[in-house]
């Protein structure tokens, strides 16, 4: 019983040894609008897995997004986390908030 619990668990190291985290940005298109998603995955099995959609904050796919999509990925799922956002128009999102936000911020200033 003890060589067998000893060969389960050597198994389980060095097959955990050998998988990673494996990533890439995948391009996609809504509408006109070109958008970068982030795919997530462990290369240890090929079996089917469960995918999950990660979807990002207000500001859009960031590194938090994607280190979440990782960690899925690292418990076993297929991670997507989709970019809702371009970065074109969030930086004219951005822009536009900025604008209004100092809107009557420097009047009467000289």
């Amino acid at each position: 019983m003890k060589q067998l619990a000893i060969t389960i668990l050597f198994i389980t190291v060095s097959s955990s040894l050998h998988a990673a985290v494996q990533n890439k940005v995948i391009e996609y298109k809504q509408g006109d609008q070109v958008l970068e998603g982030y795919l997530a995955w462990d290369d240890a099995t090929t079996a089917p897995r469960p995918g999950v959609l990660v979807v990002h904050e207000w500001t859009g796919l960031g590194d938090y997004v994607k280190m979440r999509a990782d960690k899925l990925a690292a418990l076993g799922y297929v991670a997507f986390a989709a970019d809702r956002r371009s970065w074109a128009a969030m930086l004219a999102f951005f822009d536009e908030v900025s604008k209004e936000n100092l809107k009557g911020v420097h009047d009467g200033v000289q």
